[in-house]
């Protein structure tokens, strides 16, 4: 996106939504724990995408999650390099109470212009923007958030 000095941000969000297996009310939350710093080990990463890989084909390299991994697999070098650009931008999306909620009903209007052809764009975003507004106060309701904090 072109900003208002000339310049160009480039930055796009991450998806670390996955780390969903740690919870505070679980007995096992160092199991959780080591399990995730295993399965994001340089060698278990090395290890799963190089056999994923020998068994599927090319078309399946992974994009491991740690980045002594990735330099070790046999990307092309063009292709590290333009990884490695987009590195620079990488930022993660803000956290917000209900804000799965965005993802969800997005998809949703996404699929009811696109895929069932049921909406129309302007439609299906209104529906999906009041769905979404609802749960997020629902959210900032249940847990004492204003909207100023």
């Amino acid at each position: 996106m072109e900003q208002s000095d000339g310049s160009v941000n480039r930055a796009s969000g991450g998806i670390a939504g996955e780390c969903d297996i740690i919870l505070a009310q679980t007995d096992k939350a160092q199991e959780a724990w080591e399990f995730l710093s295993w399965w994001t080990s340089e060698k278990t990463q090395i290890e799963y995408a190089r056999e994923l890989e020998a068994l599927v084909g090319v078309e399946a390299r992974w994009n491991t999650s740690n980045v002594n991994a990735f330099h070790s697999l046999n990307w092309d070098s063009e292709d590290v390099r333009v990884f490695e650009e987009q590195w620079k931008w990488a930022r993660e999306i803000p956290v917000v109470l209900g804000g799965y909620y965005t993802q969800r009903y997005v998809n949703n209007a996404f699929n009811s212009v696109v895929v069932s052809g049921s909406k129309t764009p302007r439609d299906a975003l209104e529906e999906a923007v009041k769905e979404i507004n609802r749960e997020l106060k629902m959210k900032q309701d249940e847990y004492g958030v204003t909207g100023n904090e």
